[in-house]
């Protein structure tokens, strides 16, 4: 009677109970750490955060681009800085549990409401960490009854705070048939934007320069400013738009007698610039 009574009790006790996760304990050290809305725990880094997309690098899954307001929480092993429409950024390690976060650094623990985060830079606040660019250079060959080649390159820099961005892109063409110049074109931009709010941006300046002597163009220099707004910006695409008033000269490369070599006048511009990661290795 006792082997029966007790054998239920030991059924209980030897009946496997449902795993639950475990959660990351304190700050980590070796890597960040987010719970996804599955409550599953995804460890890696985290790239950067901007227009409410959160860039996560992990090992084993590769560049996710999640929404952040779906994030439960988070834990940073690194300092972040945390841009906000108004006030100045904060910098430490950082804690999202639901709606709050905190975070912490050798001055303390600050805590707010996470909704006012608008940007997330990853490193602390050295110059180094705010630059990054990119080369591209391209060729094609051709030969048969003519001789072809193509040249193709593109290069940039690009300097991104919580508030200001400051880049520099260039781009050139040039086209050779049997030894001679067939198209040969270079642009040049540097511009400075100051952003007012999440999207909306500032050009506090704007330089342009361009040749084509195909085009009978020289130099063609265009200085501008203007209001711009950021339609997309995240980790694998980005599209913004701007106008406004410009001044512009454009010296020729060859004039009629008597015709003046070059020329200049207000204008109007309006640009726009879109940039897609198709994958790891193409952009477009």
């Amino acid at each position: 009677a006792a082997v029966t009574l007790s054998s239920p009790a030991a059924g209980a006790e030897n009946r496997p109970q449902s795993w639950q996760p475990v959660a990351p304990d304190g700050l980590p050290t070796d890597f960040d750490w987010i719970r996804l809305p599955s409550d599953e725990w995804l460890k890696g880094e985290i790239v950067s955060m901007y227009d409410g997309d959160l860039e996560f690098d992990s090992d084993e899954l590769g560049v996710l681009e999640l929404d952040f307001a779906d994030i439960k929480e988070l834990r940073s092993s690194r300092i972040v800085q945390l841009g906000f429409e108004d006030g100045e950024p904060a910098i430490g390690q950082l804690i999202i549990n639901g709606d709050v976060a905190r975070v912490i650094s050798d001055d303390g623990e600050v805590e707010f409401d996470r909704a006012k985060i608008l940007t997330m830079i990853v490193g602390t606040p050295k110059e180094i960490n705010y630059w990054s660019g990119y080369a591209n250079v391209g060729g094609n060959v051709r030969s048969g009854n003519t001789d072809q080649i193509d040249y193709t390159a593109r290069l940039g820099a690009l300097r991104r705070t919580v508030k200001n961005r400051v880049g520099f892109d260039y781009i050139g063409n040039i086209t050779r048939i049997n030894s001679e110049d067939t198209s040969n074109n270079h642009r040049a931009n540097l511009g400075w934007d100051y952003f007012v709010s999440q999207r909306l941006f500032v050009n506090v300046a704007g330089l342009e320069w361009y040749r084509d002597p195909f085009l009978n163009i020289a130099n063609r220099w265009t200085v501008g400013a203007g209001l711009g707004y950021e339609i997309i910006d995240s980790g694998r695409a980005s599209w913004s738009a701007g106008a406004g008033p410009a001044w512009q000269s454009t010296t020729w490369d060859s004039v009629e007698p008597g015709d003046d070599e070059s020329s200049s006048s207000f204008a109007f511009h309006v640009v726009t610039d879109f940039d897609y990661e198709l994958t790891d290795d193409i952009d477009f």
